[in-house]
């Protein structure tokens, strides 16, 4: 009595060098079905046309229906399975099952990327897919039919076009195909990841060197405050002028080298400091000349020389007279002339 039978035939995976997902699972039941009745699948004995033994039918049954499990797997239906193939299930000689694909079809005006032409019992040859349950698996499952309806007259090797006998190499060349779009897709992300990374690279300097030049800045202002500071102590305890004050910032504003001018105004400071009257602009500056000119030479020395300044500015003859009024001038000077320093 002819039996049925239903079977896990497919999975997704990566089988003879080809990668099958879940899409390629649901084309080929969705190819099935749209085909419908046309379509012939045969179970039989391995993969090739002469069958051991056919129990006087053109194959070892049919399958009628597909379907795609949860698991990403197909379960096929047969009917029509002989009883002979259950003895050779019962005694474990043939155990699996391997699927047989048409790709590239086209018919009636469709076209099919995958097509299940048939499926091959296995008995000592290991199957492609191995992730598929033992047929024994399912022999509690089986049921008997009074009769089945079929189509004959339309064969598969009439009804589909294969495209060419050389559907091995186009596979590889496809799986190859696939391979470099993949590598060229992976390259595209990898070179826009690259541009990216240059492109934050450039960023951050320029972020960075906006830092470095904003901390020049400030610097540059808090020297700047710094200097307006001493001028304006000094303006405010009547030692410079106001006039005199904005003078030497114009001189910083102006500067290229701005740390000759602090020192400048620094110096100043020093020297007005111990002054007990107003300090003018000129009398500031003299004195600031002075010191420089006056530093590294000693009490008589200085008292000589501005001595002689004193005779020429005031038109004095005599030496000693003009000495003592520029002791009576700077006590500081004649204290150390009279020590001798």
């Amino acid at each position: 009595m002819a039996k049925s039978l239903k079977v896990e035939v497919f999975a997704i995976g990566k089988w003879n060098g080809m990668t099958f997902t879940k899409h390629d699972l649901q084309a080929i039941v969705s190819a099935f079905h749209a085909i419908g009745s046309n379509l012939q699948v045969p179970l039989k004995m391995g993969h090739n046309d002469e069958q051991p033994f056919t129990d006087g039918q053109p194959a070892l049954g049919w399958v009628t229906d597909l379907e795609l499990t949860s698991d990403n797997k197909i379960m096929a239906l047969f009917e029509d399975v002989p009883e002979i193939v259950y003895k050779a299930f019962e005694t474990k000689l043939y155990k699996n099952v391997s699927i047989e694909l048409a790709m590239g079809v086209d018919y009636k005006g469709n076209h099919y990327p995958y097509v299940l032409s048939g499926v091959a019992l296995l008995g000592a040859d290991i199957p492609a897919v191995n992730t598929l349950s033992d047929l024994q698996a399912y022999m509690s499952s089986d049921f008997s039919i009074e009769k089945r309806a079929a189509f004959t007259a339309v064969q598969t090797k009439q009804t589909y076009s294969s495209k060419g006998d050389d559907m091995d190499d186009k596979e590889r060349i496809a799986s190859l195909e696939a391979q470099v779009k993949n590598f060229q897709s992976e390259i595209d992300r990898l070179s826009s990841d690259l541009v990216k990374a240059q492109t934050n690279l450039a960023e951050n300097k320029a972020k960075f060197r906006a830092l470095e030049q904003a901390e020049e800045v400030r610097k540059e202002g808090e020297k700047r405050n710094l200097m307006e500071t001493q001028l304006n102590s000094m303006v405010q305890g009547g030692k410079i002028s106001p006039a005199m004050r904005d003078e030497f910032m114009r001189d910083y504003d102006d500067a290229g080298d701005k740390e000759i001018v602090m020192s400048a105004v620094s110096m100043l400071q020093r020297t007005v400091e111990n002054s007990p009257a107003y300090f003018g602009r000129e009398q500031a500056r003299e004195k600031a000349r002075r010191e420089i000119d006056e530093s590294d030479k000693s009490a008589s020395d200085i008292l000589a020389q501005r001595t002689r300044e004193y005779m020429v500015k005031h038109g004095e003859k005599n030496f000693t007279a003009a000495k003592r009024a520029v002791m009576g001038a700077d006590p500081e000077l004649a204290e150390r002339y009279v020590k001798g320093v």
